[in-house]
């Protein structure tokens, strides 16, 4: 078997767009800023802010909550200070991507829906796309981007897709893992 790139051998290649550079869109100073800035944010108390050291390893990932409100609730007002304060056409391309990708973030996670919310979702999530293809020309777009695209129509068919999000299944994850199997996984449920 020939071991050059030709089309007929190109099959084994990962799809194109699947690698994302990392080409950092904060320095030190900006993290520093963002940091120290989550200190200060004022916040519902009902409301659990990410930890305070995001980029450290001592707490882990974030969870999907976390991350949520890291995007609706802090990035929103830390960065709008950050990037005004910068000269130049980019930071305004900045905020564009951030009003895009947390107007879309709120239209897919809220508790209620509409055929409006449902097109400003999709033309919020196009209008973040392509800022994203502006801001990081050579980064391409990765499996998550794609899937985002189908909220839109699941929005329409299943109604506010927060309600079928992982919240509401705890519980019941939590009644099988309580379930004795005696670690034989292809055996019946055993009940005492």
């Amino acid at each position: 078997m020939d071991n050059d790139l030709s089309d007929d051998n190109a099959a084994w290649l990962p799809p194109v767009g699947w690698h994302v550079s990392h080409a950092p869109t904060f320095d030190p100073s900006e993290l520093a800023f963002i940091h120290s800035g989550l200190k200060t944010i004022i916040h519902p108390t009902w409301l659990t802010l990410p930890p305070l050291d995001i980029n450290q390893k001592q707490h882990g990932k974030l969870t999907a909550a976390q991350w949520h409100t890291h995007f609706k609730v802090c990035l929103p007002k830390l960065l709008l200070k950050l990037w005004f304060r910068r000269p130049g056409p980019r930071p305004q391309l900045l905020i564009w991507n951030l009003e895009q990708i947390v107007a879309a973030t709120r239209s897919v996670s809220s508790f209620t829906t509409s055929p409006t919310a449902v097109d400003n979702y999709t033309a919020d999530y196009i209008a973040y796309q392509q800022s994203c293809r502006e801001l990081w020309p050579t980064s391409g777009s990765v499996p998550n981007h794609h899937y985002a695209m189908h909220n839109g129509p699941q929005l329409k068919f299943w109604g506010p897709l927060i309600l079928l999000s992982k919240f509401p299944f705890e519980s019941n994850i939590r009644i099988l893992q309580n379930i004795r199997t005696n670690n034989h996984y292809g055996m019946c449920f055993c009940f005492n």
